[in-house]
């Protein structure tokens, strides 16, 4: 990990940050792994005593090895004994995921104490994944709902969605019934 930041001139009028990470690991469970990267950069800007302005943008990788479920029980509920480091997918799974947002918002401080703000954010997310999971085989006696075997499903997916937020805010201190 990388976390910078300080004063971008000799006012401290304009200051900055700078982060970047990555993380690289393994889980309890037999072939699964993570990679995640993550960057992110903000300026803040005084521009008059009474008002500030932010603006930054952020992105995050994640690449992993994917399973949809979890051990599986035999057909009547019992213990099937499989170690807890059972991976049930391929290798070949993954769950790929980016997201990117870019953010800006704008704070001015009255005189009495009040304070309005002005934010928005843009959110695009994507994720692509193919894996498989254990599922139940219906056996041929439905009546009774009985489950004959277990296999395994598989599926790809993609997803996009974007995402754009507002709020406009405005606090500060009032007296109402002799209370401030």
């Amino acid at each position: 990990e990388v976390d910078a930041s300080n004063k971008l001139n000799e006012a401290g009028t304009l200051r900055g940050r700078a982060v970047a990470a990555y993380e690289d690991g393994n889980s309890f469970q037999d072939v699964r792994e993570r990679k995640r990267q993550t960057f992110y950069g903000v300026l803040e800007a005084d521009l008059s005593d009474a008002t500030t302005w932010t603006i930054g943008a952020s992105k995050q990788r994640e690449d992993k090895t994917s399973d949809w479920g979890s051990l599986p029980s035999g057909p009547n509920g019992e213990n099937l004994h499989l170690s807890r480091s059972t991976f049930l997918s391929g290798d070949w799974a993954y769950w790929d995921q980016d997201n990117y947002t870019l953010f800006s918002d704008i704070t001015h401080t009255f005189d009495n104490g009040w304070k309005a703000k002005l934010a928005a954010q843009q959110v695009w997310a994507n994720s692509d994944t193919y894996s498989n999971y254990v599922t139940t085989l219906p056996s041929n006696n439905y009546a009774y709902n009985t489950v004959a075997d277990l296999g395994t499903a598989s599926g790809a997916y993609r997803t996009d969605s974007d995402q754009l937020n507002i709020d406009a805010s405005v606090s500060g201190p009032f007296q109402l019934l002799g209370r401030e």
